[in-house]
């Protein structure tokens, strides 16, 4: 009597493999919000006059514009400076027969001055980091929303949309390197060995051209001609001219 072999049948129909998309996903910022509302221009303006208001009324209370030079020339007052200041007028206000060259309430006018100098330069630095975090976020989040305009395009103009090429030639250049030939300096040998390693890896586009010339009895010539250019988004697009 045989003995039926246990085969394992094979799906009629297997399961098609899905391909994984060699688009990147567009770059988010990690707090990016689904809708962003304008500043509001009587809020703006408020601030700008807020701070107008009190740039001028500071420059009334001390008109103390420098040059870069006097500004090199003063000293400051960091810790120890700070603290030999302050022990210095304790000194002169404990014997003031030795303050002869100056009234010891200069002294204290000065480092009354320089306190409260100080505690407003805190503020506009709080003031400074709060508008700078915002320039930082609004910028990231619209070169996120721009990746997803550009990444569009680019689909519709690999599948020969002529509206997208047109959008796609405006915007591809931003995202090229500038060619020697066109004012900056040739590419070093450490820029084009990393340059040729990232093209034969797939991870630039362009090209390199390198022309020698042997040196003979004299001259010679050497041209390095690199123009690749690094797409962070997505792979290469050819689009026929």
């Amino acid at each position: 009597m045989e003995k039926k072999k246990n085969v394992k049948s094979a799906d009629k129909n297997p399961p098609i493999k899905k391909e994984e998309s060699s688009k990147p996903e567009p770059r988010f910022s990690s707090a990016m919000e689904s809708f962003v509302e304008r500043f509001a221009s009587c809020d703006v303006n408020r601030v700008k006059s807020y701070l107008k208001d009190a740039e001028d009324q500071f420059r009334l209370m001390s008109d103390r514009d420098l040059t870069l030079s006097q500004r090199r020339s003063k000293v400051g007052a960091g810790i120890r400076n700070y603290g030999f200041i302050v022990k210095a007028a304790e000194l002169v206000a404990e014997n003031p027969q030795f303050a002869l060259l100056f009234n010891a309430e200069i002294l204290n006018n000065c480092i009354y001055n320089f306190d409260e100098s100080r505690n407003i330069n805190v503020t506009l630095q709080s003031m400074v980091r709060q508008t700078s975090n915002s320039m930082l976020t609004y910028s990231d989040e619209a070169y996120s929303l721009s990746l997803i305009f550009y990444n569009s395009v680019k689909e519709l103009a690999r599948r020969g949309n002529p509206d997208a090429i047109t959008l796609y030639r405006q915007l591809q250049p931003f995202f090229r390197r500038r060619n020697p030939e066109h004012g900056s300096k040739p590419p070093t040998e450490h820029e084009t060995l990393r340059d040729a390693k990232a093209l034969l890896h797939g991870h630039k586009d362009g090209k390199i051209v390198i022309e020698n010339e042997k040196p003979h009895m004299v001259g010679g010539k050497h041209v390095v001609v690199d123009e690749t250019h690094k797409d962070r988004n997505e792979e290469r697009l050819t689009v026929n001219d």
